[in-house]
């Protein structure tokens, strides 16, 4: 396992977590730049919005509409599953709105199945097709980009926002400030990076592959419901399990076959475990015991035929699974994490 990232002297007085070069810092506390981030900026607005609670969300998210009617992205996961449930509490008519990248686990289909198949929701799957994908995966990982998850993360929401342009009913999703603030960014390039996607694109000629706009419909209709409620992700669970036969994952986002392969093998290749990260923001808002000295994160190990089916599927070699390639330096210049990374250096 890959361990640069776990031997820096230097620990957050609060949360534990250790120093990173360029990602984590502290104050004249001791205390960590996500936990200066939490306190000073997330903790406030989630405190304020949990105040209104989840019934003025509901009241203002049905003015926006005729009917009462909501639309619900689910990928299996927790969080989006846990937003379908409380959806069911205030509208008559939830529409579960599944996208299908072509990556989605057993585990993962069952999942989606068991809220699906309840009484209260109805159900539409998007299936994307698979070659412009392929083709800006392929670009992405021969120009060394870290985040990988960008192709798929961008692909969901360039299709959800295309079926937002066919209705004007709102969106309620699972994503929250709670259980995913703690990003990387100097080695996390964001699926919102438009001019970082259109140059893969180009490079690959995936015209088929749709990016979401910035000034993207969806956005005006999507609400975060978890974050209007003292969300806590393992009462989540112990209720979707209890209500619906839900199945617990191994670890977070692994209802995706191709997110488990990144987590667990691409990633930490290129200099990071994933897993720091969740574990860090759970630690940080209370949810997890302070990370101790010794943190140690095993990766979840895939099967053979997982990553025999992953190389397949993204059509490439098989000796690339210990020799990925370094960032270009055109990847570098052109990617907005990269502009982003100057500013900050001018704002200090």
């Amino acid at each position: 396992m890959n361990r640069r990232m776990l031997q820096h002297k230097n620990i957050c007085n609060r949360c534990g977590l250790r120093e990173i070069p360029r990602e984590v810092y502290f104050d004249s506390r001791g205390i960590c730049n996500f936990c200066v981030l939490y306190l000073n900026n997330i903790q406030p607005l989630l405190f304020k919005q949990q105040k209104l609670g989840l019934d003025y969300l509901a009241k203002i998210t049905k003015d926006d509409q005729l009917y009462n009617e909501i639309n619900v992205p689910i990928s299996g996961g927790v969080d989006s599953s846990f937003t379908a449930h409380l959806a069911k509490k205030y509208f008559d008519v939830v529409n579960l709105i599944h996208v299908d990248t072509g990556w989605n686990t057993s585990q993962a289909v069952r999942n989606i199945n068991a809220i699906a198949n309840s009484p209260g929701f109805t159900y539409r799957s998007i299936v994307l097709p698979w070659s412009g994908q392929q083709k800006m995966y392929a670009a992405a990982i021969r120009h060394g980009i870290n985040n990988l998850d960008i192709i798929q993360d961008n692909a969901i929401f360039a299709a959800l926002n295309q079926y937002s342009k066919n209705n004007n009913i709102p969106f309620w999703f699972g994503q929250n400030l709670r259980t995913e603030f703690v990003h990387f960014q100097n080695w996390h390039e964001s699926y919102r990076d438009i001019l970082l996607l259109w140059y893969l694109k180009i490079l690959s000629g995936s015209w088929s592959y749709k990016i979401l706009p910035l000034n993207s419909r969806l956005l005006k209709k999507k609400h975060r419901p978890l974050d209007y409620i003292n969300y806590n992700k393992d009462e989540a669970m112990k209720i979707l399990s209890d209500e619906y036969g839900y199945e617990k994952y191994e670890e977070k986002h692994s209802e995706s076959l191709f997110t488990k392969f990144f987590q667990n093998v691409y990633a930490p290749q290129k200099g990071l475990i994933k897993r720091l990260q969740h574990e860090a923001n759970l630690a940080i808002v209370g949810d997890r015991e302070k990370l101790p000295k010794d943190l140690h994160l095993e990766l979840t190990q895939l099967s053979r035929s997982e990553l025999f089916f992953v190389f397949r599927k993204l059509k490439i070699e098989d000796q690339l699974l210990n020799n990925w390639p370094e960032k270009s330096l055109s990847a570098r210049v052109i990617s907005m994490n990269h502009l982003f990374r100057i500013y900050r250096k001018i704002k200090k």
